[in-house]
């Protein structure tokens, strides 16, 4: 029963597994997902812990709306926190220049705020939602009625 389990993934992995909705969870066909940078670490993490089902992610026609709605936040989400990081990292730079510090604490303090920076990045990615095929035209179509 193992070995067929083991046989049964091994061949939906080769033939791109299942087309599966990542909205509503289930078997359906529809837009494909992109695969990015943060898709492909979690699938490399569940190979790792042996819990990689291969399936093929798709935006179904029914969670079409839903899906342009979280990518659409996760782009102001992630734009914001860079913007405000960004901000920060401006105010700082000229408060440790106007100062008169040493250049060796100038640096440091550049440093540690480039981290900060990189961190509220990293922070955007708790409301990642991955794009998929379709989304730029849509979102292209939303703007144009916006201009109207």
């Amino acid at each position: 029963m193992l070995a067929m389990k083991k046989t049964k993934r091994k061949m939906e992995t080769k033939s791109g597994g299942k087309r599966v909705c990542v909205i509503c969870q289930k078997e359906r066909s529809g837009a494909q997902v992109k695969e990015d940078f943060v898709i492909k670490g979690i699938r490399k993490i569940k190979k790792i812990f042996k819990a990689a089902t291969g399936n093929k992610l798709v935006v179904c026609e029914e969670c079409g709306e839903i899906a342009k709605k979280k990518r659409q936040n996760f782009e102001k989400t992630l734009l914001t926190y860079l913007g405000l990081g960004g901000i920060i990292l401006l105010i700082m730079i000229v408060f440790a220049l106007l100062s008169g510090g040493p250049i060796l604490s100038i640096l440091q303090s550049i440093v540690v705020l480039m981290f900060f920076v990189i961190l509220l990045g990293a922070l955007s990615l708790l409301n990642y939602f991955p794009s998929f095929e379709g989304y730029e035209t849509a979102k292209k179509a939303i703007k144009e009625k916006k201009k109207q």
